[in-house]
């Protein structure tokens, strides 16, 4: 709600929604860069200028400023709704980063001159609270306010994304480094939280942070929020810290659900319905006396491109029923064909309940249909009960006066030519889908080429420069080379400005048409025998790009390349025989 206000009758309606599916917390984001949105009576200019932030968005949907907060009534009538229904409500107040609304109304907090308003948009800012005994004091009087409003055992601090530059540049925060024995700016950050928790534990409460907290080591009794995968819940768990597992693969809801190009504005990335069902918090490298330490499983969902009740309903269901069964039932007893088999019934009822959900794509859809032979088969059900699916094969977009599908069809291939298969799904009561797209092609396949060396492994070439794609990397300057069975980025040692070649033999098991999915942020681009199956290149969020090719059982010539520039490292690539599941490409299957 930082990025974003909401009202509290839709909050209401929020809440009434996760207690039909047993989602039993309710993390309140109350400030943020964006906004700060909890009435705190000591300190009223909180929210005479902290509400105020301009939104990234320019489409025609978004308000340019976005004003509003909750008084203490307010806040004690949702926490009252939400203990009657069975769910806490958890209060986050951001600290001692994501602090731009509050130093705007009061900028002798911070190191450094302050901002005279909110945030705009999703980027993260170098205004931070200054380590000073002021700013103590003033996040001691707002969390006394902030308790007295929240009855549960839990705060939330935050402590993510906190920029040290303005700590670095600073003399007062420099002065309790030397005074505290700290070596550093993350032990200096650790100093600010283990105050806050200190406090915090005084008046009955125990602390959640985001796993940023355990740089330069955690405070006694912090619960840690593990989000940048899940290698910080598990450092936690080991050390016999509470857990819960929110990781941004499984569990960010305002990432896109489909194709980027059709789905609402949003931040970017891509975590289908299937991928959160299929997430498990539960690591399976801990041991068992260290798994009773994950609590459990969160979903989030930032706001800054979501500023209405049905686009925030969109991104969250049915995903939320998903999660739902990944929190409640034993790992062993999930089954995602069931869940489909079940969803039809929670669809239908969410249709009556007039809930925004995404609709999903039929049963039997895919977006890919590939053949060898002159026609391909194409069979769908829709998931929602006295819906009617309508589709076009011309490349136009359909409307309810397109044919309407009533019983599996033929849909002749010529070869080596794509024909594109559109649809929608509307709804009992007159909502339309997005439009799906489904590429249907013939083709005939890639043989095999030769090759005996049988050495394991890609070799890569390793690039540094500032690129906007990866046809730039002859601007820059060549750094190193190397054999690799992975792609994982870390590997590199490098944060930003830098490219990757990865070159070599990809083995294939059997015939088959083989699917590639390769999700990079930034850009990538995937060739298999000089042919281009992926490209995901240019500067961009995480997300997912998917393209096919058929190949003859041995070996493939394969060629990767992958540019970082700012912001997040991300690269994997997945690939399965048509019918298969997605699987990591791993080393077993590259050569050099």
């Amino acid at each position: 709600m930082g990025r974003h206000f909401y009202s509290v009758a839709f909050l209401k309606n929020f809440l009434d929604l996760m207690a039909q599916y047993k989602i039993n917390r309710f993390q309140w984001h109350l400030t943020d860069d964006q906004g700060w949105r909890i009435e705190i009576k000591k300190y009223p200019r909180l929210t005479d200028i902290g509400p105020q932030s301009e939104n990234p968005s320019t489409e025609d949907n978004f308000d340019p400023y976005v004003r509003g907060y909750y008084t203490q009534e307010q806040i004690k009538d949702i926490v009252a709704y939400a203990q009657a229904r069975f769910i806490t409500v958890i209060p986050e107040i951001e600290m001692p980063g994501h602090s731009q609304a509050a130093l705007a109304a009061y900028p002798e907090l911070g190191c450094t001159p302050a901002p005279s308003a909110g945030s705009s948009g999703a980027t993260v800012h170098n205004d931070v609270f200054c380590p000073n005994e002021e700013t103590f004091s003033f996040l001691q009087n707002v969390l006394s306010e902030v308790i007295t409003l929240f009855p549960g055992s839990y705060v939330h601090i935050g402590g993510d994304e906190v920029s040290k530059d303005s700590w670095k540049q600073s003399a007062a925060a420099q002065a309790v480094m030397r005074r505290e024995g700290l070596k550093d700016e993350n032990e200096l950050e650790t100093y600010f939280v283990q105050r806050m928790e200190k406090f915090l534990r005084s008046k009955g409460r125990r602390t959640i942070g985001w796993d940023e907290i355990l740089e330069g080591g955690l405070a006694p009794n912090a619960i840690v929020m593990s989000w940048r995968g899940e290698g910080g819940g598990i450092a936690a768990a080991k050390q016999k810290h509470g857990v819960i597992m929110s990781p941004t693969d499984y569990c960010y809801f305002d990432y896109n659900q489909g194709d980027a190009k059709r789905e609402p504005p949003s931040i970017g990335g891509f975590i289908p319905l299937e991928k959160v069902y299929g997430y498990d918090p539960i690591p399976g490298e801990l041991t068992s006396d260290d798994q009773k330490y994950i609590l459990g499983a969160q979903a989030n969902l930032w706001t800054e491109y979501i500023s209405t009740p049905q686009h925030l309903e969109y991104m969250t269901v049915p995903r939320l029923l998903a999660l739902s069964e990944v929190v409640w039932s034993p790992e062993e007893s999930k089954d995602y064909a069931g869940f489909l088999q079940r969803l039809p019934y929670h669809l239908g009822r969410l249709e009556k309940q007039d809930v925004n959900y995404r609709i999903p794509e039929p049963d039997g859809f895919k977006d890919f249909y590939t053949a060898t032979d002159d026609h391909v088969r194409v069979q769908l059900s829709s998931l929602i009960p006295g819906s009617q699916i309508y589709y076009t094969l011309d490349g136009s977009a359909p409307t309810d006066q397109s044919p309407r599908y009533q019983m599996p069809f033929q849909v002749p291939l010529p070869p080596d030519k794509k024909t594109l298969l559109n649809l929608i799904v509307v709804t009992p009561r007159g909502r339309r889908s997005i439009v799906y797209t489904a590429t249907l092609l013939r083709r005939s396949y890639r043989d095999a080429v030769p090759y005996t060396e049988n050495r394991p492994g890609l070799t890569f070439t390793l690039f540094d420069g500032k690129f906007t794609s990866t046809q730039d990397f002859d601007l820059g300057t060549q750094a190193t080379t190397g054999i690799t069975s992975s792609f994982d980025p870390q590997q590199f040692g490098r944060q930003v400005n830098y490219g990757v070649t990865f070159e070599g033999y990809l083995k294939v098991p059997t015939d088959g048409f083989y699917k590639f999915a390769v999700e990079s942020d930034d850009g990538t681009v995937l060739q298999i025998d000089g042919e281009e199956i992926v490209n995901n290149d240019g500067n961009h969020a995480s997300q997912v790009v998917t393209g096919y090719v058929p190949l003859r059982q041995g070996f493939h010539k394969m060629e990767l390349k992958y540019f970082q520039g700012t912001g997040g490292a991300v690269l994997s690539v997945g690939w399965a025989a048509s019918g298969q599941e997605l699987k990591p490409l791993d080393g077993s299957a590259l050569y050099h």
